[in-house]
């Protein structure tokens, strides 16, 4: 009987080191698992103006689109005109993302954010530009997202 003893006692260092591994890749994946759980996506808005080009008429005219981060449109995005005296206009996009904003009035200082409820919370993005009649931006918003590293191939 004491034979049996020492001998479960004693494991070969090969298969210590086995167990060993296996815990520690075990609470590897289980860390990660974890922290996966708890970090959420960070998202951005990146903005950009194309220029301002002319056109006729008595308005300015603010456009453009608001996108995912893979290039779909983003729809019910709030895209707000501010002008200096405090006259402000206010648009959702379309289902593509597509907004259009017409400015009436004189040369103005101008504050143009565009808003994107995200799954955390509401994401904004702010230009200032002086616009006058006859001025139209083209105004590109794409929502950047950081964060939830998990590659998903295309089908």
């Amino acid at each position: 009987m004491r034979r049996q003893v020492t001998a479960a006692r004693a494991r070969s260092p090969r298969a210590l080191f086995r167990d060993c591994a296996v815990a520690l890749a075990s609470a590897a994946v289980v860390a990660f698992l974890v922290g996966y759980a708890l970090t959420t996506p960070r998202f951005t808005l990146r903005t950009t103006v194309s220029g301002v080009e002319h056109h006729p008429g008595s308005a300015a005219i603010v456009q453009g689109r608001v996108l995912e981060a893979d290039g779909d449109g983003v729809g019910d995005a709030e895209v707000r005109v501010r002008r200096a005296r405090g006259v402000s206009r206010v648009t959702r996009t379309g289902e593509e993302g597509r907004f259009r904003v017409d400015l009436g009035g004189s040369c103005a200082a101008s504050r143009i954010e565009v808003s994107v409820r995200t799954e955390a919370k509401i994401v904004r993005s702010t230009l200032r530009r002086q616009l006058c009649p006859g001025d139209a931006v083209e105004v590109d918003a794409r929502l950047v997202t950081r964060g939830h590293l998990i590659w998903v191939p295309a089908t």
